[in-house]
């Protein structure tokens, strides 16, 4: 299984204090979100990781979880405001 994540942070809320990509964003938010989330066996692993990353400054964020055979089993896009619920496919 692999899981990727994209998440839009905007500028002014970030920690950067220049313009580099690994000063806007402390990559950790990412990866506790998943570590909070727990194993990918159900969709409701993509809501609780988007539930998780939209408790930081993310402005956005977009979840999903590939089987390495089955291609795209679950994802989910929510931004701030939201009450969007992961697609199950």
């Amino acid at each position: 299984m692999q899981v990727n994540v994209e998440i839009w942070i905007r500028y002014e809320n970030s920690p950067a204090n220049c313009d580099e990509l690994e000063d806007v964003l402390d990559y950790n938010v990412m990866r506790d979100a998943l570590l909070f989330a727990a194993r990918p066996v159900s969709s409701s692993f993509v809501q609780r990781a988007l539930d998780e990353l939209l408790t930081h400054s993310v402005e956005a964020a977009y979840v999903e979880v590939v089987h390495d055979t089955r291609g795209l089993i679950w994802c989910g896009f929510r931004q701030v405001g939201d009450r969007a619920s992961a697609r199950v496919r």
